[in-house]
């Protein structure tokens, strides 16, 4: 029970750095709108993102998921039809109010509820030691805190964001810092 009470303790401590490392990013630099129909997969070279300088290799699959540092992922929409990387916290993926978005890799929900300013109502799960996913500007949460959910399960619905736009505001966090989520999703055809 009290290795149970520690733990719980231990990842409190972790939603609360992690609500705490949001708010210090909330300025977000805008990107331009990436469209995915020039995005051709014979590319032999990289492609570098905009915002990271990030190689983006084009892939036959992104439907397939990914395995990274023994995490799986996939992209929390089936086929986003643009994104923008969001300066160094993630990226926006434009979609359609009430629209099903999915966990974008195995794990436990961390935090659903209200989020810091700019990011609307969020889920945050937990993958292991290392990752933790972000969510934001949830329409309808779909899940609960501490429920466990797997690759690819519907979390929530898509609502605005704070500034009235309709788009998932995605981050993948590596031991708290924020990573460009396109070096670990698979790539897109």
């Amino acid at each position: 029970m009290v290795d149970r009470l520690k733990q719980l303790s231990w990842q409190t401590s972790l939603v609360a750095a992690m609500v705490m490392t949001l708010v210090a990013c909330t300025q977000l630099v805008p990107a331009p709108i990436v469209s995915l129909a020039n995005v051709t997969p014979a590319l032999s070279k990289p492609i570098l993102s905009n915002a990271m300088k990030t190689p983006v290799l084009p892939v036959a699959n992104k439907n397939q998921p990914r395995t990274v540092d023994g995490v799986q992922w996939q992209w929390p929409v089936p086929m986003p039809a643009s994104y923008q990387n969001a300066g160094s916290s993630g990226i926006d993926i434009a979609g359609s109010l009430g629209e099903t978005f999915r966990a974008a890799a195995s794990g436990t929900v961390m935090y659903v509820g209200p989020g810091v300013q700019g990011y609307g109502d969020m889920i945050m799960i937990q993958q292991n030691d290392d990752y933790l996913t972000v969510y934001a500007n949830v329409g309808k949460a779909l899940v609960n805190q501490g429920d466990t959910v797997t690759l690819g399960q519907k979390i929530a619905l898509l609502g605005k964001s704070p500034d009235n736009k309709t788009q998932l505001h995605f981050e993948i966090r590596k031991e708290g810092a924020p990573v460009d989520p396109l070096t670990l999703l698979p790539r897109m055809p």
